[in-house]
């Protein structure tokens, strides 16, 4: 599974660089995302914009990331779902939950935003 790296003002902005998160992909997915919240930065956002297709296992991939952020009192946050991936996290109802964005440039504004309260 392809995930970049890269942190920006204080952000771990994770990109998932895959079509489809399956059941093939969500171990890497969650490996991926328990070095992150164990990592050093605070605030992390995970760009979705390239996943076209996520099943189940992937949705549980990103409860287990959210979980995980929540016991190490990281902020994790989401950018870029097409259609298939905000519907999935709809019926879930993390969209109530998690703060998403259009793209990272927006979730990266709303991490400052949110620093400057």
């Amino acid at each position: 599974m392809q995930i970049e790296r890269e942190t920006t003002g204080g952000v771990l902005v994770l990109r998932v660089l895959e079509k489809q998160v399956t059941s093939h992909e969500a171990p890497e997915l969650k490996t991926a995302l328990l070095g992150a919240v164990t990592g050093d930065e605070d605030r992390i956002l995970i760009d979705l914009k390239a996943v076209e297709n996520m099943d189940s296992t992937g949705l549980g991939a990103l409860l287990f990331g959210l979980r995980q952020a929540d016991q190490h009192d990281k902020d994790l946050r989401f950018s870029g779902m097409q259609k298939k991936v905000r519907f999935l996290v709809h019926v879930a109802q993390l969209d109530s939950a998690v703060p998403s964005y259009g793209d990272v440039e927006e979730g990266l504004k709303a991490f400052d935003e949110d620093e400057g309260e």
